[in-house]
């Protein structure tokens, strides 16, 4: 039924209008359908609707791209450049320009001046955007190593002043962010850690293990916040993944924080799985 739905756009290429370029790459990166052919036909349609796509069906493109691990740099260049002038005039929604940062970052194609436009309307937008476009928008330039201040000053007011609107994944996100860029927003970090032990108990081992590295990242020693996020990693250590125990036995290391029912669990843990693990996965499991 799919192949012979792609076999028809293909057919009927020249028939389509820019809206159905955008909702057909869409679909393809929801259903994962990875058919190069179509794919590399519609990329080559769209370079000249781009235009009519307007900043929804551009960030979708961007986003499906992404999705589908398909980079088609023509297109890329193209979508930059026209997402660029409707940036300047702040017509993409919040998580339009959110989605096509993130998209941009997770296929790792360099575009300053498409972050530097997403940067200056983020920040032009910061006070109605979203937890969850804030904290995407945070991961994607750090994920680029784009050390943007006023953004990151930006957000670092914003996420105090709104912390109660921000759950797990955003805060660790942001945190994670600042410690991949080396940036040290000491009221922004207590701020978070304050967050965190209220919603500890919620949290999943992907946003534990993220938290605690990112604290010890920077150095920081948060002994509540770090006490909190051991108990909880407790319960659900048979949920880790390899490399989030890694992340967490490093963290708690580098902080000389000897947490022995946590580094028993942990142990135990990496026992049961360690003959999937990568030797640099175990070299660094054993230093801490």
């Amino acid at each position: 039924g799919i192949q012979a739905l792609a076999a028809g756009a293909l057919a009927k290429l020249t028939e389509l209008r820019a809206q159905d370029v955008c909702s057909i790459v869409w679909s393809c990166a929801l259903l994962q359908m990875k058919d190069w052919p179509l794919l590399t036909s519609l990329s080559s349609a769209a370079l000249t609707m781009l235009p009519a796509c307007g900043a929804q069906g551009l960030a979708n493109l961007a986003w499906s791209c992404a999705m589908l691990q398909f980079v088609p740099a023509p297109l890329l260049a193209s979508i930059s450049a026209e997402a660029i002038s409707l940036l300047v005039r702040l017509e993409f929604k919040t998580q339009e320009q959110a989605n096509l940062a993130w998209a941009f970052a997770k296929m790792q194609v360099g575009d300053l001046p498409l972050m530097e436009s997403i940067a200056a309307a983020a920040i032009a937008k910061i006070h109605v955007e979203q937890p969850q476009d804030i904290s995407s928008t945070a991961w994607a330039f750090a994920k680029m190593s784009i050390q943007h201040m006023p953004l990151f000053d930006a957000i670092s007011e914003e996420a105090i002043r709104r912390r109660s609107q921000f759950g797990a994944q955003e805060l660790s996100n942001i945190v994670w962010s600042y410690a991949v860029l080396s940036l040290v927003h000491t009221p922004l970090l207590e701020s978070i850690a304050e967050s965190a032990l209220s919603q500890c108990s919620d949290w999943r081992p992907q946003e534990l293990a993220n938290t605690s590295w990112s604290f010890a990242k920077l150095a920081v020693l948060d002994q509540p916040l770090l006490d909190a996020i051991a108990a909880q990693s407790l319960t659900l250590m048979p949920q880790f993944t390899p490399q989030e125990i890694v992340n967490m036995a490093w963290a708690y290391a580098q902080l000389v924080i000897c947490n022995a029912p946590l580094f028993d669990a942990m142990s135990a843990a990496a026992l049961r799985m360690c003959v999937d693990w990568s030797p640099r996965d175990l070299a660094n499991t054993v230093w801490a």
